[in-house]
């Protein structure tokens, strides 16, 4: 069990242990979790929405350390063929963007790229969040930002890295989204195993004596004007999440010790019907 602060997310996400993300493999298939752990997921050029409002969120100081701006309306990258080509005979439109990107990546530096139109998108959201009374007394709570956090559960070693974990027994978390309106969000919640989520990161966050009240879930809308409000998740939502994952983790815990690791499994007795809505 530890409490690590200020750990690089590529050191974090390099480390063995479980994650949320990996028990929504597991929970596809667990030759699903297999692969992805054996093949890790690429690492996408430009950063998304989401992971660029977490940054400004909540470790705004490390934008500049982290990304770099992409100019608006660059020229599009030069092909493999533009690039074997002898200089002499280049098009003029092919040596400006081999030029341009060529400058460009050596100015970049291994920094993940930032669309400027995102940029001023996250920059209103974050305004939105600090200009509503009741979300901004949330940020502005004293505690721990994107600290990450390990311990064993279901002999299972797990992993994971609350957005903020306030000295008043909150964890905190910040989520896009297309809808803030509590109906809407709650579907969301269940479709995107949030619930799994929050009560992963209590179950994290006590074994590690975090002193945990509640979790708040703050979701923001990612179009003008970007409404924003913030929800408890609920004991029942909190529970229902231990359960399912006590029993990914058991399964996981069983695929570990026999090797095997199975995909899909088909059932004929149980015959594929239609949607309920298509009746």
């Amino acid at each position: 069990m530890s409490i690590i602060e200020n750990m690089p997310m590529a050191d974090y996400q390099a480390r063995p242990e479980v994650s949320k993300h990996d028990l929504d493999d597991f929970e596809k298939a667990p030759s699903v979790y297999r692969y992805f752990k054996d093949n890790p997921k690429a690492e996408r050029e430009e950063m998304g929405i989401g992971s660029l409002t977490h940054l400004i969120l909540l470790e705004p100081e490390k934008l500049d350390e982290l990304c770099i701006v992409l100019p608006a309306d660059p020229p599009r990258r030069p092909t493999a063929k533009q690039l074997a080509m002898e200089v002499d005979k280049r098009t003029d439109a092919a040596k400006k963007s081999i030029e341009f990107w060529e400058e460009w990546n050596a100015k970049a530096n291994g920094k993940t790229i930032v669309k400027a139109e995102s940029l001023a998108m996250v920059r209103a959201m974050h305004a939105a969040v600090m200009g509503n009374s009741s979300t901004r007394r949330l940020m502005e709570l004293p505690g721990v930002r994107e600290a990450s956090i390990f311990w064993n559960m279901g002999g299972v070693d797990c992993r994971a890295r609350p957005d903020i974990m306030a000295e008043e027994g909150i964890i905190i978390d910040p989520k896009t989204t297309g809808d803030a309106r509590r109906n809407q969000f709650m579907a969301e919640i269940y479709r995107m195993r949030y619930h799994n989520q929050s009560s992963f990161y209590k179950e994290g966050s006590i074994a590690n004596g975090f002193p945990f009240k509640a979790f708040i879930f703050l979701p923001i809308e990612t179009k003008p004007p970007y409404l924003c409000t913030y929800y408890k998740a609920s004991d029942v939502m909190l529970d229902w999440g231990k359960i399912e994952n006590d029993r990914s983790l058991s399964q996981l815990k069983k695929c570990q010790e026999t090797g095997e690791w199975p995909g899909l499994i088909g059932d004929l007795n149980n015959p594929i019907e239609l949607p309920a809505w298509a009746a």
